[in-house]
């Protein structure tokens, strides 16, 4: 495990949160999202007081974290009827899937959400389940309704504080809650939209009081009602790039950095090829930000948006092209880029050096996971006469929407932003999912035909 760039960031703010408290924490903020830095605040108390180090300590961490997303990838997939052969692949390969392995031997924040992703599609299937159950037997199930639904928005209140991007899935989430409630509304059937109600009333309490009481704690030690303040800076510094002049070059070495900045580089030619990178778009935001020294930290924020939103009114055509060429990273996650930071025994770091043979796996794992995305949104529209709950035929089909609507509001807003090849691994275990729950369907319906 090497501590470096923003893994060195995070080791800092867990000292910090260890050493100082939480006060300190949030009065020099706002900081990163906090749930990452609290977990290596206790891997350093631990190591303070045992003989064993951080880094191991850390370590044996973020295993349990990598075997819990095991296990609960293992308990979806059943619940998706998926054949225990395919469930099997599937739990194998996101326990030796180069992308999460390096992601678990990385400091970085994606390894801590993995779990509480899945737990979270689960939990979307026990509400659903629930409601089910409260307009069968006359509300009698309340207390069951109400526990998954508190539970539902505590999962959301942790993915959120782990990346604050999930805010905004929450919202999506609510979209079925309230179809539901408005329809049991317009055909009179008060269980239907009593039991949504209660379901967005305990959302709104576990998920959206803690995190609002955060964000009033970031207003009063330090003046910015945010979660964290990253968001301007980097969405100007991109939204400013794209706004350049599209040359046939620069559109090709946009594509071919899809796939990584090693592959660009071979492919286009390295100057083309840095323009998409990280180091532009803030090298845009960098210089803009000279004119902004004497402004506080909300001030500046509100300025990066004003002039993220000219960029975007101004060059529209732009913006939309090279966001949907940044959604196709989320399909890449396989590439090499993603492979770095950790220290390989010899044997496996020549393998990942093998250039055709890393890009044919990169570009297999792409093809499948966006033909098992695009299979999955078919499969929810093709069974939508199954929402309603007079049976609980409705159960895959909420289940595979719950992570749709996840991974599509977390794909399209990262989609604004410069995407990392990190920035793609806590949905891998969803790419993985709806693969072997494509698959299954797909040789299903072989055998059948």
């Amino acid at each position: 495990m090497l501590i470096i760039q923003d893994a060195l960031g995070y080791k800092e703010l867990g000292e910090l949160i260890a050493n100082k408290g939480w006060i300190e924490y949030i009065s020099r903020g706002p900081q990163r999202e906090p749930f990452y830095p609290f977990l290596i605040s206790i891997s350093l108390r631990i190591a303070d007081t045992t003989h064993f180090s951080f880094i191991t300590i850390q370590k044996g961490q973020q295993l349990l974290f990598l075997f819990a997303t095991q296990l609960l990838s293992y308990k979806l997939l059943r619940t998706l009827k998926v054949k225990p052969f395919l469930v099997s692949l599937a739990v194998l390969y996101i326990g030796f899937s180069p992308a999460l392995i390096n992601t678990y031997l990385c400091l970085f924040s994606e390894i801590a959400i993995l779990p509480f992703v899945i737990a979270t599609v689960i939990q979307c299937s026990n509400v659903w389940k629930s409601i089910h159950s409260y307009t069968q037997d006359n509300g009698s199930s309340a207390k069951s309704l109400i526990f998954n639904g508190l539970l539902l928005g505590l999962l959301f209140l942790i993915l959120t504080f782990t990346k604050g991007i999930f805010e905004i899935s929450l919202f999506i989430l609510f979209i079925p809650f309230m179809v539901f409630a408005i329809k049991g509304i317009q055909k009179k059937e008060r269980l239907l939209w009593q039991s949504n109600i209660l379901i967005i009333l305990c959302l709104l309490t576990t998920f959206f009081l803690p995190l609002n009481s955060y964000k009033y704690a970031n207003k009063k030690y330090n003046g910015t009602f945010a979660l964290t303040n990253r968001a301007s800076f980097a969405l100007f510094g991109n939204l400013r790039r794209r706004s350049e002049k599209i040359t046939s070059k620069s559109l090709a070495s946009a594509y071919a950095f899809v796939v990584g900045e090693a592959f660009c580089m071979e492919t286009i030619d390295p100057d083309s090829c840095r323009f998409w990178s990280y180091h532009a778009s803030d090298n845009f935001a960098g210089q803009q930000r000279l004119e902004y020294l004497d402004l506080t930290t909300s001030e500046t924020d509100k300025h990066f948006m004003t002039l993220a939103k000219k960029e975007l009114i101004k060059t529209p055509f732009n913006q939309i092209l090279f966001a949907s060429v940044e959604t196709l990273k989320m399909f890449f996650f396989e590439t090499p880029n993603n492979i770095g930071f950790v220290v390989y025994p010899r044997w496996l770091d020549n393998l990942y050096h093998k250039p055709k043979l890393m890009y044919s796996f990169t570009f297999l794992m792409a093809f499948m996971s966006l033909f098992s995305f695009i299979f999955s949104i078919f499969y929810v529209w093709i069974n939508r006469k199954y929402f309603n709950f007079t049976s609980f035929n409705i159960k895959s089909t909420l289940t595979i929407l719950s992570i749709l609507l996840l991974m599509g509001p977390f794909i399209g807003l990262h989609s604004l932003f410069f995407v990392l090849p990190r920035y793609a691994n806590p949905i891998i275990p969803l790419h993985i999912i709806l693969i072997a729950f494509c698959l299954n369907n797909i040789l299903h319906k072989t055998r059948k035909d």
